[in-house]
C-alpha cells in the first residue's frame, strides 16, 4: 500500500537566469552532514573523493519514513529541468530506490508581446514532478504521468489566462532570495515553509500531495478557474482488500462487460454522495444518483431518470471508476450468494467494529455464517416484493455487498450426453473448451432452421431431428432423442435454439436477456433435459472489482 503514495511533489522552472527548484513537498529532509558523520569513524581517514563504492553505500536508500531524502535543491533542479527536446513527453528517471515522473511542459512560445518589461516572463517551461517508490508497477507510473500532465496542461491555461505561473514563479523567487540573504543562526523555517505561506500554487501542490496520501483522489481548482479531478484507482478500490490490487485494466475489463440487466449499487449514501462530485459534475449524474436502485435494472433506471441507456452506461462508468458504486445483478429472490474469498475473517477486523455499529446487536462474522454455503435471498429474506416488513435483512445484504463480503454465484450449463465416440475419433467433442466453441458456433447457424426454417407439415421426428440437431454428431443427436422431452418437438426445438449458449460460457441471466425468456423457462428445460446437461455455479467474469 505504500508504494502507492507518493514521496514528494516537486517544482522546477527552467529560465533565463537556469533552472531553479521553487517548490518541494514534503520538504523536511535529513541533514546529509548527519549521514556523513555516521559513515565516517575514523578521524584520521582520508577523504577519497572519488571513492564510488563509499559513495554507493551512504546513499543506499533516498526513502525514510514514506518521504524523499538524500538529494540537494540543486540535484533536483538538475534532474527535473529537463531539455527542450523533451518537453510535452513522458519524463521517467530512476534513481536508486526512487523514480521521477512528470511531463514538463513549454510557456515560452506564448509569452504575451508586451511593452512592461515587469511583465514579461523569463521562465522557458516548468515541470511538476512525483517522486515515487521505484517498486511502484507500470500502471501507477503511468497514472502518475497523468496527473502530472494534467495539473501541468491547467497550469499553462492560466498563464496564458493570466500568467499564473509567471507570477507564481516571482513570489516564490522573492521568498528564495529572501531566505538566502539572512544569517544562518536566524533561520529557523525550512525556505518551502515560507513558500507554502506565500505561494497560492505551493497550497495547491500540497493540497495534491495530501489528497493522494489521505484518499488517493485530487479536486481542485487551480488558480480559483480550471478543475482538476484524479483518482488513483489502485488506492480507492483497494478497501480491506489488503493483499490484491484492482488495477485500471481490471476496470475496464469489466465495464466492457456491462449490459442492460445489470444494475449499479451506491458505495455511498446518497446524502453523502451528491456533496462529494465534483461541482461541475453532469447534471445527469446527480439525477442518476438519485434514482440508483439495486432492485432495478440500468435498463429501468435509464427510463426513470428519463436518459438513453448509452448515456447511464457512461454516467455509470464514471461512478464506477472513482469507486463510487460497483456493478451488481439486480437484487431478487433467486439470487445466489457466498462469501467471498477475500472476506477478511479476522475477528479484529475494523468492518466487524462497523458492522456493529451499523446495525445493534447483530454480528459479522454470524451474519457470514449464514453465506458459508451458497445461499438463495428468498432463504435470508421474505420476496423482495414485501421487502419493507424485513428491511433489516435486506439492508444488511446491500451492506455486505457494498464492501464486497459476499460474491454472487450464477448457474453455467454445459452439454454432456452420455455417449461415447469410436475409438478412431481423433478426439472426443466434449474433451476440451475448443471443441465446445465449435459446437456453439455451428448450433449458431440452427437458429435459423428453428425460427421457421423446419416445416410445421406432418414430417418424421426423425427428419426434423436431424434439421434441429445438424450441428451434432449422431452418437450426440442419439444421446438427445433418447430424452423424453425431446419427442415433443417444441420442446426439441427450443433445446436446439439455446444450444449455442450451453458451453459453460453464459449464465442462466445472460440467457434470459439474449432470448428473452423467463427464468422458469429456462429451468423447466435444464430439468426435463438434465440427462444431457449439466449445471455448475460460479461467479460471472463481471463480478467487480476482480483483483487479479
Amino acid at each position: 500500500m505504500a508504494e502507492l503514495n507518493p514521496l514528494s511533489i516537486i517544482l522546477v522552472e527552467n529560465g533565463s537566469k537556469g533552472d531553479r527548484l521553487l517548490f518541494r513537498y514534503p520538504y523536511a529532509d535529513e541533514p546529509t552532514a548527519q549521514v556523513t558523520k555516521s559513515y565516517r569513524t575514523n578521524p584520521y581517514a582520508l577523504d577519497v573523493t572519488e571513492d564510488l563504492f563509499a559513495t554507493r553505500t551512504r546513499h543506499s536508500s533516498n526513502i525514510s519514513n514514506h518521504r524523499l531524502v538524500g538529494f540537494t535543491n540543486k540535484v533536483l533542479s538538475n534532474l527535473c529541468a529537463v531539455q527542450s527536446r523533451l518537453v510535452g513527453q513522458k519524463f521517467e528517471v530512476k534513481v536508486n530506490d526512487v523514480r521521477f515522473v512528470g511531463h514538463p511542459i513549454s510557456i515560452q512560445a506564448d509569452h504575451r508581446r508586451t511593452s512592461n518589461e515587469e511583465n514579461k516572463s523569463t521562465i522557458h517551461l516548468f515541470h511538476i514532478v512525483f517522486a515515487l517508490w521505484a517498486k511502484a508497477n507500470h500502471s501507477v507510473v503511468n497514472c502518475y504521468h497523468d496527473l502530472s500532465r494534467r495539473v501541468g496542461i491547467a497550469v499553462y491555461h492560466e498563464e496564458k489566462r493570466c500568467r499564473y505561473i509567471t507570477k507564481q514563479a516571482k513570489i516564490m523567487l522573492a521568498v528564495h532570495d529572501d531566505y538566502a540573504s539572512q544569517p544562518e543562526s536566524s533561520r529557523v523555517e525550512s525556505p518551502f515553509s515560507l513558500v507554502l505561506n506565500a505561494s497560492h500554487l505551493a497550497r495547491e501542490l500540497k493540497a495534491v500531495y495530501d489528497g493522494l496520501v489521505q484518499t488517493g483522489t485530487v479536486q481542485l481548482s487551480i488558480g480559483g478557474w480550471i478543475d482538476v479531478n484524479f483518482c488513483l484507482p489502485q488506492k480507492i478500490h483497494k478497501l480491506h482488500l489488503d493483499e490484491c490490487t484492482v488495477e485500471p485494466e481490471d476496470i475496464y475489463r469489466c465495464l466492457s462487460l456491462l449490459k442492460p440487466y445489470h444494475t449499479l449499487l451506491l458505495l455511498e449514501d446518497e446524502r453523502d454522495l451528491l456533496p462529494s462530485l465534483s461541482p461541475d459534475a453532469s447534471p445527469t449524474l446527480r439525477r442518476l444518483v438519485r434514482v440508483a436502485n439495486p432492485v432495478r435494472s440500468l435498463q429501468h433506471l435509464a427510463a426513470d431518470a428519463d436518459l438513453t441507456l448509452r448515456h447511464v452506461f457512461e454516467l455509470v462508468s464514471q461512478l464506477v471508476y472513482w469507486a463510487k458504486a460497483t456493478i451488481i445483478y439486480p437484487l431478487c429472490e433467486k439470487n445466489v450468494y457466498v462469501i467471498s474469498p477475500h472476506a477478511p475473517t479476522n475477528l479484529t477486523s475494523k468492518l466487524t467494529s462497523d458492522f456493529s455499529e451499523e446495525f445493534a446487536g447483530q454480528s459479522l462474522h454470524q451474519v457470514l455464517a449464514e453465506y458459508s454455503l451458497p445461499s438463495t435471498l428468498s432463504q435470508k429474506v421474505t420476496p423482495i416484493t414485501a421487502q419493507q416488513q424485513q428491511p433489516t435483512k435486506v439492508q444488511v445484504l446491500v451492506w455486505l455487498l457494498q464492501r464486497r463480503l459476499l460474491m454472487q454465484l450464477h448457474v453455467y450449463v454445459f452439454f454432456t450426453p452420455a455417449t461415447r465416440l469410436p475409438s478412431t475419433a481423433p478426439t472426443s467433442r466434449q474433451s476440451t473448451p475448443d471443441s465446445m466453441t465449435t459446437t456453439v458456433n455451428t448450433a449458431s447457424d440452427t437458429s435459423s432452421v428453428v425460427d421457421g426454417a423446419v416445416p410445421m407439415s406432418p414430417v418424421p421426428l426423425e427428419h426434423r431431428a436431424d434439421l434441429l440437431l445438424s450441428s451434432l454428431t449422431e452418437p450426440e443427436r442419439e444421446a438427445v432423442l433418447k430424452v423424453p422431452a425431446a419427442k415433443d418437438v417444441e420442446k426439441l426445438r427450443l433445446f436446439a435454439k439455446l444450444l449455442r449458449y450451453f458451453n459453460g460460457m453464459y449464465h442462466l441471466e445472460e440467457i434470459m436477456y439474449r432470448e428473452n425468456l423467463r427464468r422458469s423457462q429456462i429451468h423447466q428445460l435444464l430439468e426435463e433435459f438434465r440427462d444431457v446437461l449439466t449445471t455448475c455455479q460460479r461467479d460471472d467474469e463481471m463480478s467487480f472489482p476482480s483483483p487479479r
